[in-house]
């Protein structure tokens, strides 16, 4: 239960945390301690040079900004924003499967549009992956 507590009741290698809330103390080492894994796969158009196409940490998958480019070349696909929109969910498909997830399982995203004229058509195709909720 939080409370008032003094930042010595949370310690790691005996040095205090400073958090001014009563936690337990495996919380302190677990935060400290997160591992980050990055996932890659060859089903999902790679990544640019200094990004990853997601990383796995604290339980969640963080996925990268995606474009609507196919695995296989690399090229932007897509004639339409449907088309277009298909395909970038096509590979945050792919990688939520190689980080061990799903579609299903998001909780938040951004979309991105060039022009805020495509919005009616990027969302008739959004709902036929996430027709609820």
């Amino acid at each position: 239960m939080p409370g008032k507590a003094s930042p010595s009741d949370c310690s790691v290698n005996g040095r205090p945390c400073g958090i001014m809330f009563r936690l337990p103390r495996f919380y302190c080492q677990e935060r400290l301690d997160m591992t980050r894994d990055i996932v890659f796969t060859l089903e999902a158009a790679a990544p640019p040079p200094t990004y990853s196409q997601a990383v796995r940490a604290a339980g969640l998958v963080f996925v990268s900004g995606k474009s609507p480019a196919d695995p296989a070349t690399g090229a932007l696909t897509g004639d339409t924003i449907q088309e277009q929109t298909r395909q970038c969910l096509t590979n945050i498909k792919s990688i939520l499967e190689a980080a061990d997830s799903s579609l299903d399982r998001i909780v938040t995203a951004t979309v991105v549009l060039a022009d805020e004229d495509d919005f009616a058509g990027m969302n008739e195709e959004w709902l036929r992956w996430f027709p609820s909720n």
